[in-house]
């Protein structure tokens, strides 16, 4: 398979994780001392967040593939019919729910990462969208939005012209 370098990609990736790491901080010192602390809670890793979930957010993957652009969204454990998408001008929504599944006592947990909860992802959309003929499929945890497009989404090079007389060197200080 060929990879499309994104020079961008190592900064999106900080980026994801610094957030991240606010969120958990965030979501720890929430906590606190609602808990029963034990000596074996402290011990664990993220053990101060035990009482609070994390937002979930799903992760996509967005790409053209046979004259069409592909959402890919991962939502494992999403029920498939609580899943909503709307086009609202030039904008994909993806919305749903990730529920909790079963309960179990607050007490009982010694490390809770699972996040859970409504979610909710925009994409704006280039322009050529037939949304009349937006079909969404459902299998093993991802969705998978294929969006036809008028036109080629392959980038088009524009090349710059010079006027006459204006072709000169420009000098770096």
């Amino acid at each position: 398979m060929i990879w499309r370098f994104d020079p961008f990609d190592e900064i999106h990736n900080i980026f994801r994780d610094i957030d991240n790491l606010f969120r958990r901080t965030i979501t720890e010192l929430g906590a606190g001392s609602s808990l029963n602390e034990t000596p074996s809670r402290r011990l664990l890793p993220g053990a101060m967040g035990l009482a609070t979930t994390r937002r979930f957010a799903p992760a996509l993957d967005v790409f053209a593939e046979d004259g069409k652009l592909v959402v890919r969204c991962e939502v494992p454990g999403v029920d498939p019919n609580k899943i909503n998408i709307e086009v609202i001008g030039n904008q994909l929504k993806i919305t749903g729910e990730k529920s909790f599944g079963r309960e179990v006592n607050q007490e009982n947990f010694y490390l809770r990462e699972a996040a859970h909860g409504q979610f909710e992802r925009l994409l704006a959309l280039p322009e050529g969208v037939k949304t009349e003929e937006i079909k969404a499929t459902y299998d093993k945890g991802v969705l998978e939005i294929h969006l036809p497009v008028e036109g080629s989404l392959a980038p088009r090079r524009v090349k710059v012209e010079v006027a006459e007389g204006q072709n000169k060197q420009i000098k770096v200080a």
